[in-house]
């Protein structure tokens, strides 16, 4: 990044451009559309809206009944930032009501709270639904606050920090032991050092929804108050435990966050275009599978030492009997395919029909081994997935797949099509206690080599992230080996394994299989405590929808392993919903480096507004079709004000304009959104519809060596929270102007039209809305920078050095580009202790650098906050810089 565009910003004080606000809205009420939470006393508070001026206050009312009225640090039309009083209580929701007092008259917006509970989803034991005595799950923002510090949890002095770190030196039993009580006093369950407050309880409150039943209503039970788990509460997660006897049916769900003056806020979550309100959770019995067991040993030879070859002198394999008790369990309806304790090779893949576990005795004494495999002679589909033969169209037959895989090792040491699928119409998967070891690269010298006899993958692993053409048919041709894990489908869980793959472990990228077309998404899943070794990417999070991915501990092990990305790539669609905390990353070689990415998100429209009634907005010219409908076209994408008094807001698409042979232009200008805008946009507004990418976090997680974490074209609504990273390169709020080219009449034909008119690239404006980052830690600034480079002998140069928190722009393209590429954001709290710094790009407006703290600062360098003069709005508030 060139630094010489910047400014010096003035440490610990307000950035501020002169202005002076006409009320050249006349006497029309101020409105508030959106406010930063969470805020405590002494920070600022961002506000966005319209019809604010220089004569323009803030009434703040505290839980506890404080009044204070606030002049606005800085005032532009579309915002204001205040400065909560910093006598005010912690752990309190705050009334706002912004004020315009003129000579003769004063209006007053609509109040609104700052602190309360912000859900933004939830998600049960059982992925979209939970069980009797399982757990609900709910994300979101302002979950749970903090506290003023009690009695019961006082800080250690810095002498007892001592006595531990002397204890844990002596490796002495019981010096030991009283370590283990004074580190439990100062670090926090994920071993991060607390931040010495308690925090709010969450509760939430369940109500049985009514039913009609024949022409009788039948009574709602009484509601139920559930507290969350304590060392499972979070700002953004908080965790419940069900009761056991808790009836089956539809519970409306409401939270309360515990904050003073709050209480019980309902749900309300946009799952997708079909279920843009969800308020309720269902509660079911778990799905049974068949109690029947079918052990491999019934059925003929199974485990075989490799020292009894076959004439050919390949390993013996137990195909036979295996695929004898798969057969067994699919006349049976489903039930457990039993390996026991052993050695498996086989030359055939597993083909799993439904409610069926395919189960070992454990990673440690059950081995299963694929045969060995070129590109020409490995199957087209994977060594282990479903699918039900004869039934070309699952979705209309209301089969669903429901499997799982348990205790055993599998070995893959040559070339390999997707290991494990979990299809997109699967309802239900499960991978625990597996350990795999794939790795096509065993004994071999280099690419395009052979050792033993044993010819090796074409090409590098890792680096091709789909070997199926855009018509979805496979393609193998020159073409490098498949990810480990395929997952699509809904309400899947992989927990508790030790995965090694030489390519991508996790994956989606919509593949089509035999009676399988294209469909977005992979639904409510949770992937937790595994050990993952990926030699591409961990994980490539395209079009994700609810997932927890938690407490996983990800290593690169090759030099070209990849990072992670999150996103939907041009095609349509969205990826939202995603929460991602406690996790341990590491090792980021390969491309950019980027250990999180949303990238470019595609774009159908980018242009004025013709006119907006309710719910519905046409736009004043044609829009693009979406580059393919299989991916779900634009529904459930967004809609983004980028001018006029409803700057910033956003709403979801429920009805996209219809594309295809006869559809006219016109027809497509007509949308449906979720909800009617706060402050509706107007005839000639600027607006933006693309994919949506965003209501998702990370909390918590620990990214060590690794590339950019970033928000690389849209992103609305996310929270990183309390990260830490070392020698990383940065974390980066990063929207993007893609240019634009209106749409022609190419694009009413899907399959026909230019690419580049189909909304894959020249897309308009890709902005960054209501990122958070708050309280994260910079351990060490300084990472892998190809100084005497440009690009580091690639495409992808390093674009910031040592400013690692970056609000950044366009810049890094070399381009000159409209404002509002970030908007409305806040970095906050944040410690950075070894040479890294802050700095706000050009094109950006309203953001918010507040009480961050600097440390171990070269006194001879620039500045360690920088803002470019052409943004607007930044407001750098009590920041402390140290050398």
């Amino acid at each position: 990044m060139a630094f010489s565009n910047f400014v010096l910003s003035t440490l610990s004080a307000a950035v501020s451009i002169a202005l002076s606000v006409s009320s050249s809205h006349g006497l029309s009420p101020p409105v508030v559309s959106w406010v930063s939470n969470p805020v405590q006393p002494g920070q600022v508070l961002l506000l966005q809206g319209c019809c604010f001026s220089n004569t323009t206050s803030v009434s703040i009312v505290a839980g506890d009944g404080q009044h204070a009225k606030v002049t606005p640090v800085q005032i532009s039309t579309n915002s204001l930032k205040v400065i909560v009083p910093s006598t005010f209580p912690n752990g309190s929701a705050y009334n706002i009501s912004v004020i315009d007092a003129h000579a003769d008259t004063t209006t007053t917006s609509e109040a609104s709270v700052v602190n309360a509970p912000d859900p933004w989803w939830i998600q049960g034991d059982q992925g979209a639904t939970a069980s009797p005595g399982g757990w609900l799950r709910v994300v979101g923002n302002c979950l749970s606050l903090p506290k003023s510090v009690t009695a019961d949890h006082q800080q250690p002095s810095d002498s007892m920090w001592a006595a531990a770190q002397t204890a844990v030196q002596s490796r002495n039993l019981s010096a030991l032991i009283q370590a283990q009580q004074i580190l439990s006093m100062m670090l926090g369950a994920d071993g991060e050092e607390r931040n010495w407050h308690t925090r709010t309880t969450p509760t939430i409150r369940l109500t049985l929804r009514s039913r009609i039943v024949g022409a009788i209503q039948k009574e709602s039970k009484e509601p139920i108050t559930i507290s969350a788990v304590a060392e499972n509460v979070t700002l953004t997660s908080a965790h419940f435990l069900l009761p056991a006897s808790l009836a089956s049916g539809e519970w409306l769900v409401e939270i309360s966050n515990g904050a003073i003056g709050v209480g019980y806020i309902p749900l309300d979550s946009f799952v997708s275009p079909s279920e843009p309100h969800v308020d309720s959770i269902t509660v079911q019995q778990p799905r049974a599978i068949p109690p029947e067991v079918f052990k491999v040993s019934a059925y003929g030879n199974h485990s075989l030492p490799c020292n009894l070859r076959d004439s050919s002198g390949a390993c013996k394999t137990a195909d036979a009997a295996v695929q004898a008790a798969l057969a067994a369990a699919k006349v049976n309806g489903g039930g457990t395919v039993y390996f026991e304790s052993g050695t498996f090779y086989l030359s055939q893949p597993l083909e799993v029909s439904p409610n069926v576990i395919l189960k070992g005795e454990s990673m440690a004494t059950t081995a299963i081994y694929f045969a060995e495999d070129t590109p020409a002679s490995a199957p087209v589909l994977p060594y282990a997935y479903f699918y039900l033969e004869g039934v070309a169209n699952w979705t209309s037959s209301g089969i669903r797949g429901n499997w799982g895989i348990e205790d055993m090792t599998i070995f893959v040491t040559a070339y390999h099509n997707y290991v494990v699928h979990v299809d997109n119409r699967t309802d239900g998967f499960h991978m625990q206690r597996v350990r795999t070891r794939v790795n096509a690269w065993v004994f071999s010298d280099g690419p395009n080599t052979t050792h033993d006899g044993r010819w090796q993958n074409y090409s590098w692993p890792g680096l091709n992230y789909n070997t199926f053409d855009h018509e979805g048919a496979p393609s193998y041709a020159g073409s490098s080996q498949n990810s480990l894990i395929m997952l699509n489908g809904k309400n899947f869980e992989i927990t508790d394994c030790d995965l090694f793959a030489d390519v991508d472990v996790l994956q989606f990228y919509s593949p089509g299989y035999p009676g399988v077309g294209h469909i977005h998404g992979a639904q409510y899943g949770y992937i937790a405590r595994n050990r993952i070794w990926n030699g591409g990417s961990s994980h490539f999070m395209n079009q994700w929808q609810q997932v927890l991915f938690e407490h996983n501990d990800v290593t690169g092990v090759s030099l070209m392993s990849g990072g992670q990305s999150f996103g939907t790539g041009p095609w349509g669609g969205f990826c939202h919903n995603v929460h991602s905390a406690g996790n341990n990353i590491q090792f980021t070689w390969s491309n950019d480096r980027e250990v999180m990415t949303f990238d470019d998100a595609g774009g159908s429209y980018y242009g004025p507004v013709a006119s907006v009634q309710g719910t519905t907005l046409l736009t004043a010219q044609d829009c693009k079709a979406p580059a393919s409908m299989e991916w779900g076209g634009w529904a459930g994408g967004v809609i983004v004000v980028l001018s006029g008094d409803g700057l910033g807001q956003s709403r979801r698409i429920v009805v996209a304009g219809p594309y295809g042979p006869g559809v006219t232009g016109a027809q497509t200008r007509k949308w449906i959104v979720e909800k009617p805008f706060t402050i509706p946009p107007k005839a000639g507004d600027i607006i933006e519809i693309m994919p949506f990418r965003g209501k998702s976090v990370w909390e918590g997680n620990q990214f060590t060596d690794t590339g950019p974490f970033q928000f690389y074209g849209h992103a609305t609504d996310i929270m990183v929270v309390k990260n830490t990273f070392t020698r990383h390169d940065v974390v980066a709020m990063d929207g993007q102007w893609r240019g634009w080219q209106p749409a022609t009449a190419l694009d009413k034909d899907i399959g026909h039209g230019s690419e580049r008119l189909r909304g894959v690239a020249n897309n308009g404006m890709q902005p960054n809305l209501h990122i958070q980052l708050l309280e994260n830690v910079v351990a060490e600034g300084n990472n892998i920078f190809p100084f005497n480079k440009s690009g580091g002998g690639g495409p992808y140069p390093t674009r910031t050095g040592n400013y690692v928190i970056v609000s950044s722009g366009c810049e890094s393209e070399g381009k000159n580009c409209p404002s509002n590429n970030n908007l409305f954001c806040v970095i906050r709290s944040n410690r950075l202790d070894s040479n890294a710094g802050i700095s706000v790009g050009q094109s950006n407006r309203d953001i918010v650098v507040d009480q961050n703290s600097i440390a171990a600062w070269p006194a001879s360098a620039t500045s360690p906050i920088l803002v470019d003069a052409r943004s607007e709005f930044v407001y750098v508030h009590n920041n402390t810089i140290s050398a």
